[in-house]
């Protein structure tokens, strides 16, 4: 039997784990001395929430090397394989740290995925192992390579505060931006980093701007899922979605805390696989 496990950074929750067949190991969140684990003693509303009303900058962790141990254990007594599908070996040391898990315990049974990205590309990859889990894990690896290759995220940030408490960018260039209603538009590369695609002023021309870069892809494949993204602020991703009516099917995703963390609220983004 095969084993789907991944990190929390996939965006889905522990109340969906079960329903799916998959297992959910959560990544770490700490404001400082509070210590919390994703969706397990933090919601994502309390996530938001805290983030927003404190000064205190949080920083995310890595998956625990004794929690990722057990569960290939675990496997290897049941005899059953297991994939671990982890956030992009780009933007965190996870992947890196499953490999080293996975040697030393020389875990022939496990195999780690590098999904390059996170959230909703997470989700649709994870969509597409369930549905082929029926085959040997080589095979499934081969199918989520191509999905993966395929799989585009393209997001609006509403602020550049976050970036600048994170590091990823000065200050005094976030205080412009911010006194402009400078909106960066953020995608997640082909090989798993972050690339800011243009920045635009106003709501409004960043959601303009993030459909004419869904156009230049040549169009969305609806054979897979379709997500709107947005974090705590529904109403941002709704304005997005509300400019493709045609995606019935579509569905709205608040972003989790892991990556919420880094972005901050009001995101207005989109995850599709595009048409080959």
């Amino acid at each position: 039997m095969l084993r789907i496990i991944v990190d929390s950074s996939a965006n889905i929750f522990q109340s969906e784990a079960e329903e799916l067949g998959v297992k959910i190991l959560p990544l770490g969140i700490n404001f400082n001395d509070e210590e919390f684990l994703d969706d397990v003693n933090i919601s994502i509303d309390e996530f938001y929430t805290k983030l927003t009303t404190t000064k205190i900058f949080p920083k995310t962790s890595l998956l625990g090397m004794e929690l990722m141990e057990n569960e290939f254990e675990d496997a290897r007594k049941a005899g059953d394989d297991v994939l671990l599908m982890v956030i992009s070996s780009q933007l965190s040391g996870t992947y890196n740290c499953a490999k080293l898990v996975k040697e030393q315990g020389n875990y022939n049974n496990v195999y780690i995925y590098d999904t390059l990205g996170a959230t909703a590309k997470n989700r649709i990859l994870v969509d597409v192992a369930i549905k082929n889990g029926n085959k040997p894990p080589e095979e499934i690896i081969k199918i989520l390579d191509e999905v993966r290759e395929n799989t585009r995220v393209f997001a609006s940030l509403d602020t550049l505060e976050y970036l600048a408490r994170g590091g990823r960018l000065s200050k005094a260039s976030a205080t412009i931006g911010n006194m402009l209603n400078l909106k960066p538009i953020l995608s997640v590369e082909t090989d798993g980093t972050l690339d800011v695609k243009a920045k635009v002023i106003g709501l409004n021309k960043a959601i303009s701007t993030v459909t004419t870069l869904v156009e230049k892809e040549g169009g969305i494949n609806t054979d897979y899922p379709v997500y709107f993204l947005y974090s705590m602020h529904k109403t941002n991703g709704e304005k997005l979605q509300a400019k493709y009516p045609q995606l019935t099917n579509a569905k709205l995703l608040n972003l989790c805390s892991v990556i919420g963390a880094h972005i901050g609220p009001g995101v207005a983004g989109i995850c599709f696989v595009k048409k080959k």
